[in-house]
């Protein structure tokens, strides 16, 4: 995979680029919500699992679009 970017990096820098900040942005999305609200699901079952998830993650797009500070103080 590394090497397959730098292949590409190489034969187009700026799709390279565009791809790059797109996972960037995911990380850095994935990275809030587990500092938010916690990186521990809390439900025994896969299905709880999946719906706990979905909740933070919809929390997380909401407080996004309110446009809510990241942390309360």
């Amino acid at each position: 995979m590394e090497r397959d970017a730098r292949l590409m990096y190489r034969r187009n820098k700026k799709l390279y680029k565009k791809r790059y900040h797109r996972r960037s942005l995911a990380e850095t999305a994935v990275s809030t919500v587990k500092r938010r609200f916690s990186h521990t699901l809390n439900s025994k079952k896969r299905r709880g699992q999946e719906s706990e998830l979905r909740l933070k993650v919809l929390t997380y797009n909401l407080s996004m679009i309110a446009g809510l500070p990241a942390h309360s103080e």
